[in-house]
C-alpha cells in the first residue's frame, strides 16, 4: 500500500503547526499545553488533510485568538464565569479541533486506498462544517460580550449575566452568522486556488463551481444552526455551579473547595458541548452537501 504521506510533506507539516503553534504560545492565546496539542492538531490537517484544510485551521485559529485578544479588558467579568481563561488548553484545542484531525485522517486513508469505500468520499464539506460550528460559537461568544443589550437564556428568555452559558444575544448570533459565512468564503477561495494550481492552468471554467457554491451557501447555516446547539446544551446539559458570591460560575472547585451544581451535569464541561457543536456541524455540513447534490 501506498503511504498515507509523503516525508517532505510530514516535514513541511510539522514545520508549519510549530510555527503557528509557537505564534500562539508566544501571543498568550495559547497554554503550554494548548500549543503542545495546536501542534499535533495542526500537523495532522495540514500534513493529511492539505493546503485548503490547513488553511481553514489557520484561520478558525487566528481569527478567534484576535477576538479574544480584543477588548480584554471590557471581558474581563464574564471570563470569571467561564471554566477556562483566554489562553486555550489542550482540552480547549482538542475540542475544537481534534474532530478534524480524525476527519483528515479518514480522508487520507480514503485517498490512499486502504478503506476503498472512502476513496471517492470528499470530506472537506464535513471539515468545513466544523470549522463553521467552532468559528461561529467563538465569534458568537467573544462579541456576544460586548452587547450593549444584556444576554437572554436560549430556552426561557431570562436575562442573565454576560458570559453564561446558554445566554444569547443579537450580537453574538449575527456574529455566529457572519462567523460560518466567512469560513464558507475561505473554503471556496482557497479550493479554488488549489484546483488551478493543481491542474496548472488559470481557466476558472476548470474549477467545480458547484461544490464550491454548495460550501458557501451551507457554511453560515451550519454556523448559526451549531451555535444555538452550543448555546441550547450550554442552557440545559452544562454543568453550572453557585458562586461562593453568590452569581454563577462553570468552574466546578474555587478556593473554597467544591462548587454547589445549580443545573446540568457535573461531567458536561464547556469543552464537551464545544465538541458535540463541533460534531453536529460536520454532520450537518455532509448531510446538506450529500443532499444538495
Amino acid at each position: 500500500m501506498p503511504p498515507l504521506v509523503p516525508l517532505p510533506a510530514i516535514l513541511l507539516s510539522l514545520a508549519l503547526a510549530a510555527l503557528v503553534a509557537g505564534g500562539g504560545y508566544r501571543a498568550r492565546a495559547l497554554s503550554g499545553s494548548g500549543a503542545a496539542a495546536a501542534m499535533v492538531v495542526g500537523a495532522l490537517v495540514f500534513g493529511l488533510g492539505g493546503a485548503v484544510w490547513g488553511l481553514l485551521l489557520v484561520f478558525f485559529f487566528v481569527s478567534s485568538s484576535a477576538l479574544s485578544l480584543w477588548r480584554a479588558e471590557d471581558k474581563r467579568e464574564a471570563e470569571g464565569r467561564s471554566s477556562k481563561d483566554s489562553r486555550r488548553d489542550w482540552g480547549q484545542v482538542l475540542a475544537n479541533g481534534g474532530l478534524g484531525a480524525v476527519l483528515a485522517l479518514l480522508q487520507a486513508v480514503g485517498r490512499a486506498g486502504w478503506l476503498p469505500w472512502l476513496a471517492e468520499v470528499d470530506l472537506l464539506p464535513a471539515f468545513a462544517g466544523l470549522m463553521a460550528a467552532v468559528t461561529a460559537d467563538t465569534w458568537a461568544t467573544e462579541l456576544g460580550l460586548l452587547s450593549p443589550t444584556p444576554p437572554r437564556l436560549i430556552t426561557t428568555g431570562e436575562e442573565v449575566a454576560p458570559g453564561t452559558s446558554g445566554g444569547v444575544t443579537a450580537l453574538g448570533l449575527t456574529a455566529a452568522a457572519a462567523g460560518g459565512l466567512v469560513i464558507g468564503l475561505v473554503a471556496v477561495l482557497g479550493s479554488i486556488v488549489s484546483q488551478l494550481v493543481a491542474l496548472r492552468s488559470l481557466d476558472l471554467a476548470l474549477v467545480d463551481t458547484m461544490a464550491l457554491a454548495r460550501l458557501a451557501f451551507i457554511s453560515p447555516l451550519v454556523g448559526l444552526a451549531s451555535a444555538a446547539a452550543d448555546s441550547l446544551l450550554g442552557a440545559t446539559a452544562q454543568a453550572m455551579f453557585k458562586d461562593p458570591r453568590g452569581g454563577q460560575t462553570e468552574r466546578a472547585s474555587g478556593v473554597r473547595g467544591q462548587h454547589v451544581l445549580l443545573r446540568g451535569r457535573r461531567w458536561m464541561t464547556n469543552d464537551r458541548v464545544n465538541f458535540l457543536a463541533g460534531l453536529l456541524g460536520a454532520l450537518l455540513a455532509l448531510g446538506l452537501d450529500r443532499l444538495l447534490v
